[in-house]
């Protein structure tokens, strides 16, 4: 692919509240896998001249860069959101 994009789950599965409803408590919790999992599948899957864009909560940042680091990536850019 020439372009990925992630959102892994903020939260890991000890951190918060597990939600009742399935759906959210995947979305929310990582319960399937967590950033490096993420990360590294789109390292697998990447174009050689592809970019990848992952979405995280800011206070998970080193964890970010140290997975993107650990698969080959480096950042080029870091963007941050605020909620309303």
């Amino acid at each position: 692919f020439d372009v990925i994009t992630a959102t892994p789950p903020y939260l890991t599965q000890t951190v918060g509240a597990l939600p009742h409803h399935p759906q959210r408590a995947h979305c929310r919790h990582e319960l399937r896998g967590g950033v490096m999992e993420f990360v590294r599948a789109a390292a697998g899957l990447l174009a050689p001249a592809g970019r990848f864009c992952i979405i995280h909560a800011a206070p998970r940042e080193a964890e970010v860069r140290s997975a993107l680091a650990a698969c080959g990536f480096r950042a080029l850019r870091r963007a941050d959101g605020l909620f309303r």
